[in-house]
């Protein structure tokens, strides 16, 4: 989704990309805080709009389970691509390419998990479009079943991996003449790797963008139309019935928000992406646009659950149930350890035997691996 910023970091991890050594450490530093909050606020966020409707059994529907699918992607892609942010500002390329297991790793699996989570992102994005007009324009005709949604999470899975796959090999590890290590795009010697390049990033662009959204749009405009302009038939009570076109109101306002989002954090990476193709790689980012557009694309993964929280009351009322449970569990995981730890000091468990029983905790400090 990102091909210009990843070429343009990408043709040499180990020197090529300076502009961060000229980075002052304040500017450095503001950065990770900025992406460290979008991380902590999308991990916690996609994480709890899980728990809600795993808890929840109100809410067990297809369209619910739809947007777990798209929090289980989201949640996946903050955790697989924030990290190399790290590596880009603080300039640990180094690092990154100094093996060949890291290599593969950072070249092919983050690059494979980039575009796989993404593109499944929007094609539930247009799976949940197709749920709601089926529900709302056509409610007569249960399309969408359970048993449809079982066929069209693993179709959405298998899309996305079959569109990424090409990833695992145009992203090679090339060593230079000094023994350094980089990840470049080369479609060779089965492709003409400029040509193959553009043709990739049309296909992606087109088929996990723009086919999608207009599809997504259509199907939004009529189903406006649909609870704006007209009354749902079926419905002998005002009341009810009026009751039934707010609440699917309010849910397609959300998916609706849930769709914009997506659209203004994903759509300068696509604009700066076709024009740095077509430009013949002569096209140079300022940097200020070079992180913003890297920003706003990990940013996308903190506002959707955001966006639950704000338009949904039964995710406000999960997540705050979800929250609770965690500090009860907490709570009574502590006072249970206390009570175990007295009635072992006053060997009440040790069939009378008086004594200070000493545990030794082992701790694990994981190092931090950057991704």
């Amino acid at each position: 989704m990102d091909k210009a910023f990843q070429n343009q970091t990408n043709v040499s991890l180990h020197s090529d990309f300076v502009d961060q050594n000229d980075e002052s450490v304040e500017s450095k530093i503001a950065k990770a805080v900025a992406f460290g909050i979008v991380f902590l606020v999308a991990v916690l966020g996609n994480f709890l709009v899980i728990v809600a409707v795993i808890q929840n059994q109100r809410i067990h529907t297809v369209i619910n389970y739809l947007i777990v699918n798209m929090a289980i992607a989201d949640l996946l892609y903050i955790i697989m691509v924030m990290p190399p942010m790290y590596i880009e500002i603080f300039n640990y390329y180094d690092w990154a390419m100094g093996t060949y297991a890291r290599g593969v790793y950072f070249c092919k699996v983050v690059h494979f998990c980039h575009y796989l989570f993404v593109v499944v992102s929007v094609l539930t994005l247009a799976a949940i479009a197709v749920d709601r007009f089926c529900a709302i324009v056509l409610p007569l005709k249960r399309i969408v079943t359970k048993q449809v949604f079982y066929v069209i999470i693993p179709v959405i899975w298998l899309v996305a991996s079959g569109m990424a796959a090409p990833v695992f090999y145009a992203q090679k590890i090339i060593e230079n003449s000094k023994g350094f290590l980089s990840c470049e795009e080369d479609w060779s010697p089965a492709f003409e790797t400029r040509k193959a390049s553009r043709v990739y990033s049309a296909m992606l662009f087109a088929i996990a963008y723009c086919v999608p959204f207009l599809a997504i749009t259509i199907m939004y405009t009529m189903i406006c139309r649909k609870l704006w302009m007209r009354k749902i038939p079926g419905e002998r009570d005002a009341k009810s019935r009026k009751g039934i076109v707010e609440s699917r109101k309010k849910v397609v306002k959300m998916l609706i928000a849930v769709v914009i989002a997506f659209v203004v954090c994903w759509l300068p990476v696509q604009v700066t992406t076709f024009m740095w193709e077509y430009k013949e790689h002569s096209l140079s980012i300022p940097p200020f646009v070079y992180f913003t557009c890297k920003f706003l694309m990990r940013a996308h993964a903190s506002v959707s659950p955001c966006m639950y929280a704000a338009f949904n009351e039964n995710y406000r009322t999960g997540f705050k149930k979800a929250l609770t449970c965690c500090r009860k569990s907490k709570r009574d995981n502590y006072t249970n350890s206390r009570i175990h730890l007295h009635r072992k000091e006053s060997g009440s468990e040790t069939g009378g035997r008086r004594g200070t029983v000493v545990y030794f905790a082992s701790r694990k400090y994981n190092h931090p691996y950057l991704v």
